[in-house]
């Protein structure tokens, strides 16, 4: 890559690091403001229902067969190796292959959403708006988004993962800018809260595709550059990371439904919150580990084995220190959520501990599996994922109804089901290691 070498090691990590940090404490500043504007915006019906909304749109991102992932794999390896020819094919090919999965899968939901009334699925009757149309709208600007968000697994494989989350920052802001704008015309309508949110979404990815491309000028797509047989590199790693996506979707994505189906939209208002509290200490443990899944990528290339190792145990102890944090943060939560949101919406004490506990699983995974992933050691994960997958749905539904937990019993069924991923990444882990030792 000439003078843009690409480098895994101390102080890359570290940079990176700490300028994620810096800018995600002010992304978590900008959520503590949306969440409130949004809530007054919209009300708490609504913004059930909106929350509600983003969750099935979210579904379209998993429509890629881990196009995305393969990428970032792929490209970290041929940039590791100095392979500029690779290097560009590999991202060409990449968008491409999304760029026609998008057209399809986007064509399909809206199709499917022509004969299919969520309104009545969902009982969503006390709106003055077609839910059908807010989700066609939103599929068809998730569809463009996707295509133009490729740009993330560029920096996260040239190792400039804060970059990610500054261009994260920027979206938030100009979301903020138009909510204000809504507010101060009394506009409360999810459709143009979702357009102001996918709008946002747009200009920063382009931005984002401007800069990286600028930067990179050896990385840019061109029509030359379209090699299909550099996709069987992509799709191979890729497809067993769709089985991880679909597991995250399921895991993520569907428990703001299973409420709104079995409990109502009012009562997904409060989960919601609690979900946004909890992942945003999530959110700060995902940067801070966040370089290490491509740094990884690169040592195990070079097999450099010492360094690998030293890594993960540092990265252990910063699990440590979050859990204590995420304890810390389990206590202060109802005083602070009555400041945050200007009004007391009767959090469940035990739904708070359950929503800690899932994320202290969640976040104990993700330690491992950015090393697991990282090796490209996919098989047994793929296998335990979709099992945990297949389960999470009943078991939610088994603890909400039939065990009379209500809103608890979605939260416990996320906890069961993440128990195989918190066996199966360490003992892959520990195996892998020991081959390292040998």
């Amino acid at each position: 890559m000439g003078n843009n070498e690409i480098k895994y090691k101390g102080n890359v990590i570290a940079r990176n690091s700490i300028l994620s940090l810096v800018y995600k404490a002010f992304s978590m500043g900008l959520s503590l403001i949306s969440a409130p504007l949004l809530l007054g915006i919209l009300g708490n019906y609504k913004y059930g229902v909106y929350s509600s909304a983003l969750s099935i749109v979210s579904w379209i991102y998993y429509f890629d067969l881990g196009i995305g992932n393969g990428l970032r794999f792929k490209l970290t390896g041929y940039l590791a190796k100095n392979d500029e020819e690779g290097s560009k094919k590999t991202v060409t090919v990449a968008y491409v292959l999304v760029s026609a999965i998008m057209l399809i899968a986007v064509i399909f939901v809206i199709g499917f959403l022509s004969f299919f009334s969520a309104d009545k699925f969902f009982k969503i009757n006390s709106i003055d708006e077609n839910i059908n149309i807010i989700l066609i709208i939103s599929f068809a600007f998730a569809g463009l988004n996707f295509i133009l968000s490729l740009v993330n697994n560029v920096l996260l494989a040239v190792q400039e993962s804060s970059k990610v989350n500054f261009f994260s920052l920027l979206a938030q802001a100009f979301f903020i800018i138009g909510l204000l704008f809504y507010k101060k015309w009394g506009i409360s309508l999810i459709l143009l809260v979702s357009i102001a949110e996918a709008c946002s979404q747009a200009i920063k990815n382009i931005i984002e595709t401007i800069y990286v491309y600028k930067k990179y000028p050896n990385l840019k797509p061109s029509r030359k550059a379209i090699d299909f047989s550099y996709s069987n590199g992509i799709m191979s790693f890729g497809i067993k990371m769709f089985a991880l996506q679909m597991s995250a979707l399921v895991l993520n994505s569907t428990d703001n439904l299973l409420i709104l189906k079995l409990f109502g939209a009012a009562a997904v208002t409060p989960y919601s919150f609690l979900y946004k509290y909890f992942g945003m200490i999530n959110n700060v443990y995902v940067i801070l580990i966040g370089p290490l899944m491509s740094a990884y990528t690169m040592a195990f290339a070079k097999k450099d084995y010492k360094w690998i190792k030293l890594t993960f145990k540092k990265s252990m102890f910063l699990y440590a220190i979050v859990f204590v944090g995420t304890i810390t943060a389990l206590f202060v939560f109802k005083p602070f959520a009555k400041i945050w949101l200007q009004k007391d919406l009767n959090f469940d004490n035990n739904l708070i501990v359950l929503t800690a506990i899932y994320f202290l699983m969640l976040m104990f995974s993700h330690n491992f599996s950015s090393f697991v992933n990282g090796i490209g050691v996919v098989n047994e994960t793929t296998f335990a994922v979709i099992i945990q997958a297949i389960i999470n749905i009943p078991a939610s539904i088994f603890f909400a109804k039939y065990c009379s937990m209500g809103v608890n019993g979605i939260i416990m069924g996320s906890i069961v089901s993440m128990i195989i991923s918190n066996i199966v990444y360490p003992y892959i882990t520990v195996r892998e290691f020991k081959k390292m030792s040998k």
